[in-house]
């Protein structure tokens, strides 16, 4: 397996994990794909980071993701994380 599949299989089992209402092993994923790009900024992998830290109700973190993936991603806008998916385990 090459690094990019590597690291769609991470966000695949973060986003799997986060769709359960797992939200903090989605988080370990995604620690485990920022620690294999060097903290490299990519949008879904942000977003995901933002969603899980909000659904877990650590409020300072949304907000460091808010101002940081604005500058990287103007496309991620307020409204965009005003629609953050509160996950509901089955």
């Amino acid at each position: 397996m090459n690094k990019e599949q590597e690291m769609e299989a991470l966000f695949s089992e973060a986003q799997a994990a986060f769709g359960q209402g797992r939200f903090d092993v989605a988080l370990q994923k995604i620690g485990a794909i920022h620690t294999a790009t060097s903290n490299k900024d990519f949008e879904a992998v942000m977003y995901l980071e933002g969603a899980a830290h909000f659904n877990l109700k650590q409020w300072r973190r949304p907000l460091s993701f808010s101002k940081t993936s604005s500058r990287s991603f103007p496309r991620v806008t307020v409204s965009m994380m005003r629609k953050w998916p509160l996950a509901r385990p089955t």
